[in-house]
């Protein structure tokens, strides 16, 4: 069983699965193509081609080619093949609402950004001059974590040049 193309699936394109049964005495009289356990075509015959097109995230996962001959006694055989599809995909931010944050001097402000992307994005935080901000930063801590997606939550000890506008960027590329 193989794709076209065969390597860095990106959703939106179009994939063929080319499943084949050969060598087989009897040849194969039914094969078909499983997703996730549940048959998504099938084709009499030992040849299979199946499109996927503008293939998504929710197609990422497990394939599996199952070809079944029937013997004289009418006794059935199968012989499967599994395919494991990746499909990539741009990091997005999860939410997109801008926050308004009331704060004095000296003050404690947690600002959280989340993330999703294939593969894991990485996340960026700038502050109100542009400049790229690290946890090497006085007064500033970032923690990421990592759960199917990534949250990063950036919190400033706020001083008297750190009110402004925060950004948050996420990339995967």
């Amino acid at each position: 069983m193989t794709t076209t193309p065969l390597h860095n699936i990106t959703e939106g394109s179009d994939v063929t699965i080319y499943c084949a049964a050969v060598n087989g005495n009897p040849n194969p009289y039914k094969i078909n193509l499983t997703f996730e356990g549940e048959t998504i075509a099938e084709s009499d015959g030992s040849i299979l081609y199946h499109n996927l097109t503008s293939i998504s995230r929710a197609q990422d996962g497990s394939y599996q080619c199952n070809a079944i001959t029937k013997f004289y006694d009418q006794r059935e055989d199968f012989s499967t093949d599994a395919l494991q599809i990746t499909v990539f995909y741009s990091a997005r931010i999860s939410s997109d609402e801008s926050r308004v944050y009331e704060a004095s001097v000296d003050d404690d402000v947690s600002m959280e950004c989340k993330a999703e992307g294939n593969p894991r994005p990485t996340i960026r935080w700038f502050d109100n001059r542009n400049e790229t901000l690290s946890n090497d930063d006085d007064n500033i801590r970032i923690e990421n974590t990592l759960a199917g997606e990534i949250t990063s939550t950036l919190t400033v000890t706020l001083g008297s040049n750190s009110f402004g506008t925060y950004i948050c960027e996420a990339y995967n590329w």
